[in-house]
């Protein structure tokens, strides 16, 4: 704190230093804040980054992921690292990154450029990268914007306020954001947003009004990225809006068991139903993919279907429990949806003849066991691409 000079120099917009009672700062740095303690940290070496990498798609492979997103390359809350795409192709090269990652490039690393009248392309990624350049293990995808704060912390953008704070975040300004989406018909890149209830999902569903009606062009590996979003809002029956619209929210299950009892004190149990719906969309006909938001909670797939079906907080209460799914429903949005939600359906997501061999064997079927015991199920081996990459036995 000292070195970062906390306390003496300005807060980002979007952040706070939270302070004692006696107004010193406590050591807390909230969202944007975190900017403030960067350079102590960052940049960070490709050889350190690509090592890190290779040590997560270890941990990936034992949980049974075979592919994920990470959402933010190039910047988020202040951890840009200039060359970060650069050790994801030194991991490659090395054969340390062996799960498959689609990129969402932060919207901080798309800027305006310079471009002939008949392009019209005036924000783009460095030399023009579209959404979808790259191959089957490593590509780019949507842009990730941050629109607002959480839920635990009491800083999301809210119609009402939280029980104990009237706070709100907006960690990207309304004309930044506008200008961020931009046109579609200008801007070759999907969108995500991330904002857990409930003013900015109205917000980014403009934009998704008009990607719907201009989607960008295709670039040449395959279709642009679809827009997804976090939230339902109940105050203008946005699942309907989403399903006509092609929106794929993505909330996260494993949010309930870790962190469910905080978001139940700070929302209330009179809002909890519009809290983290599942059930809602697929009855909407709305894809449901699976999520984790790591490393906020643990990433482990069976976790999270466990969360999708059982709808306890970690004292044991109830959280919605009229979105629980089925455990078929559940394992589909890990498999089908999650694949659907980066535009991969025709090559991941079931064991298809035709699609790529990614597979996960796992010690009990899931829905032949009690619900409760879903989350303790162990994964015996992963495969990726036809090749064995875990196997718990030749580790024993």
């Amino acid at each position: 704190m000292r070195l970062a000079r906390i306390g003496e120099v300005d807060v980002p917009d979007g952040g706070v230093v939270a302070v004692d009672d006696e107004g010193r700062p406590n050591g807390l740095l909230e969202e944007q804040a975190q900017q403030l303690v960067r350079s102590l940290v960052h940049p960070r070496s490709v050889a350190e980054m690509a090592t890190n990498l290779g040590l997560a798609s270890d941990r990936y492979l034992s949980e049974g992921i075979t592919s994920c997103q990470e959402a933010g390359v190039g910047g988020i809350l202040g951890t840009a690292e200039p060359v970060e795409v650069a050790a994801y192709q030194q991991a490659r090269r090395a054969n340390r990154l062996r799960v498959r990652v689609t990129m969402m490039a932060s919207v901080d690393a798309l800027h305006g450029c310079a471009h002939h009248a008949d392009d019209n392309e005036p924000f783009s990624l460095d030399l023009g990268m579209h959404t979808g350049f790259g191959d089957d293990w490593l590509r780019y995808g949507a842009t990730k914007i941050f629109a607002d704060g959480s839920l635990m912390g009491c800083t999301a953008a809210m119609f009402e306020d939280f029980r104990w704070s009237a706070r709100q975040q907006r960690l990207l300004p309304d004309a930044r954001s506008a200008a961020a989406r931009t046109d579609p018909r200008r801007a070759p890149v999907g969108v995500a947003g991330r904002h857990p209830r409930d003013r900015r999902p109205r917000r980014l569903l403009r934009c998704s009004t008009r990607t719907r009606l201009c989607p960008p062009a295709a670039p040449p590996s395959g279709p642009p990225a679809p827009h997804r979003t976090c939230r339902d809002d109940p105050c203008c029956q946005t699942s309907h809006r989403i399903a006509r619209l092609g929106v794929i929210p993505v909330p996260q299950a494993r949010f309930v068991s870790e962190i469910g009892d905080g978001m139940l004190r700070a929302i209330g149990p009179d809002r909890v139903g519009d809290c983290y719906r599942q059930r809602s969309f697929l009855d909407a006909g709305i894809t449901l993919p699976g999520s984790s938001d790591r490393p906020v909670v643990n990433g482990a797939p069976l976790l999270g279907i466990h969360d999708l079906v059982n709808q306890r907080t970690a004292s044991g209460a109830a959280f919605n429990p009229s979105e629980a799914l089925t455990i078929e429903q559940a394992i589909h949005a890990y498999t089908v949806g999650s694949a659907t939600a980066s535009f991969d359906e025709q090559r991941k997501g079931s064991i298809t003849a035709g699609k790529l061999a990614d597979l996960v064997v796992l010690d009990h079927d899931l829905t032949a066991i009690e619900r409760d015991g879903i989350g303790e199920a162990r994964v015996l081996a992963t495969m990726v691409g036809g090749s064995f990459e875990y196997d718990a036995a030749n580790l024993a």
